[in-house]
């Protein structure tokens, strides 16, 4: 989806063409034999892990795996998330508690409110579902300045790394700095769906 990007690339869920499905798919086989540590490896030698760096999670896993096979970022495109992470049961940290089930709620107030938001128009408004090379407007807009070269994907080892893109998931290199690059699957107004 696009969004929640965490230095890397959002790996919560994906729509993809089936050629692209195996390469997808086996990363974890990937890390099991041992062959994602010739493209893991240099990115640790440049800096990743250590304290102030990119840390190694999951999304950036996901990102050099995808840059590795080709697929970053020329078969790489985003759709508007429609969910958002849930909390369990016992969970302290819900940013957005639910309003129907006490002690339930979900964990990112921002993730929650766009993914809602997507939803609501979706369901109630009658929005449909619309496919384009236009970038989303951001209000308020991306940071300014030089944020798309000090915060490029893959200089993770970076001093300034940690503080690119970190508000909230909302911003992100795909959002402020592919200006019409890839695909986007957003959604727009009954009068304007085609």
């Amino acid at each position: 989806s696009d969004g929640d990007d965490y230095g890397g690339l959002s790996d919560r869920w994906a729509v993809m063409e089936r050629r692209h499905a195996e390469v997808y798919f086996q990363r974890w086989e990937a890390y099991l034999d041992g062959t994602a540590a010739s493209y893991l490896n240099p990115e640790f030698r440049r800096g990743v892990g250590e304290p102030g760096k990119q840390p190694p999670n999951g999304e950036w896993c996901l990102l050099i795996h995808l840059r590795w096979h080709g697929l970053w970022p020329e078969h790489v495109h985003r759709f508007l998330p429609t969910a958002a992470v849930r909390c369990g049961d016992t969970s302290s940290n819900c940013m957005m508690p639910s309003p129907f089930v006490p002690g339930r709620g979900w964990r990112g107030r921002p993730e929650w409110a766009q993914a809602h938001g997507v939803a609501f128009r979706l369901q109630r408004e009658r929005w449909g579902w619309r496919l384009g090379r236009t970038q989303r407007r951001m209000l308020p807009p991306c940071e300014a300045g030089d944020v798309c070269t000090l915060c490029h994907p893959f200089d993770f080892g970076s001093d300034l790394r940690m503080q690119c893109f970190s508000t909230g998931g909302l911003f992100t290199y795909d959002r402020c700095c592919r200006r019409g690059s890839g695909l986007l699957l957003t959604i727009a107004p009954p009068a304007e769906v085609v």
